[in-house]
C-alpha cells in the first residue's frame, strides 16, 4: 500500500510539471547592468529570451565571401548618444570604424524546451566611454540566426568615471 501511495504522489507530481509555453519567434532583451571599473574599462550586462532557440553565432555561421553587410558578421548592435547642450546626440563613428557591433556566440541548450535565456556580458574595455563628455546612453538591438530583430533597449543615463 505505501508503494502505491509513493508511486501515486510521483505519477501526481510529474502530471503536475508544466513545460512553459513560448510562442514567440522574435527574441527580446532587458537592460540589466552597466559596472563601470574606472576610465576605458566597463561591462554591459543585457538578459535575452529566445523562444525558438535560433539565437547566436557559431564561427562557422559566417562565410566570410558570404558577408553583405553588418548583420551577416555580428548580431548585437549598440548606438552611442551623448549629451550636449541639454539634447541627446547620435554618435555615427567615421567610415572605417566597425562601430558597436558585437557576436554573441551560439549557445547549447540541454533542457526539453526550445527557449533560451541568459544573461550577455559585453565587454567594452578599450571604447571611451565619454567621447564628448561625460554623460552618455546607449540603445541596443539584437537579431537572432533568422534576422529577427528584438526590441530596442535603452540604458539609463551614464556617468563616466
Amino acid at each position: 500500500m505505501k508503494k502505491l501511495i509513493v508511486f501515486l504522489l510521483v505519477l501526481i507530481s510529474i502530471a503536475s510539471c508544466k513545460i512553459e509555453q513560448c510562442e514567440e519567434v522574435v527574441p527580446s532583451l532587458e537592460f540589466s547592468e552597466f559596472q563601470q571599473r574606472g576610465g576605458d574599462s566597463a561591462t554591459m550586462i543585457l538578459k535575452f529570451r529566445d523562444c525558438d532557440g535560433d539565437f547566436g553565432f557559431l564561427e562557422d555561421d559566417v562565410d566570410s565571401s558570404m558577408v553583405k553587410d553588418s548583420t551577416d558578421r555580428y548580431n548585437l548592435f549598440m548606438d552611442y548618444y551623448y549629451r550636449e547642450n541639454a539634447e541627446w546626440k547620435k554618435y555615427t563613428p567615421p567610415a572605417g570604424f566597425p562601430g558597436f557591433y558585437y557576436r554573441v556566440p551560439r549557445l547549447e541548450n540541454r533542457s526539453v524546451s526550445s527557449t533560451l535565456e541568459g544573461e550577455i556580458h559585453i565587454d567594452m574595455n578599450g571604447y571611451h566611454l565619454a567621447f564628448f563628455g561625460d554623460t552618455l546612453r546607449y540603445e541596443i538591438y539584437a537579431l537572432d540566426r533568422a534576422k529577427n530583430i528584438t526590441n530596442i533597449v535603452e540604458t539609463p543615463t551614464i556617468i563616466a568615471d
